[in-house]
């Protein structure tokens, strides 16, 4: 079964992540994406112009950085 996902825009960047994820975001860029299974379970990425810093990290996420602003992080379900 294909994982369902939701896009949001941040600061002209789109995530596209699980749709049972939370997406966290402060002023200054720096975004937290929550696991659907468990919310103490979160990805930190910094967006900056052109690129993207990854923060903190958890196994059982993919996650993916094209060069048209767009993260794609998605957890396992499991």
């Amino acid at each position: 079964m294909a994982v369902k996902t939701k896009e949001v825009k941040v600061n002209g960047w789109s995530i596209i992540t699980n749709e049972n994820s939370n997406v966290l975001v402060n002023d200054t860029g720096i975004v937290g994406v929550t696991s659907p299974t468990d919310i103490t379970d979160i990805i930190v990425i910094i967006l900056k112009d052109n690129e993207v810093e990854l923060g903190r990290m958890f196994y059982g996420a993919k996650v993916k950085a094209s060069t048209n602003k767009k993260v794609t992080i998605l957890f396992d379900e499991e």
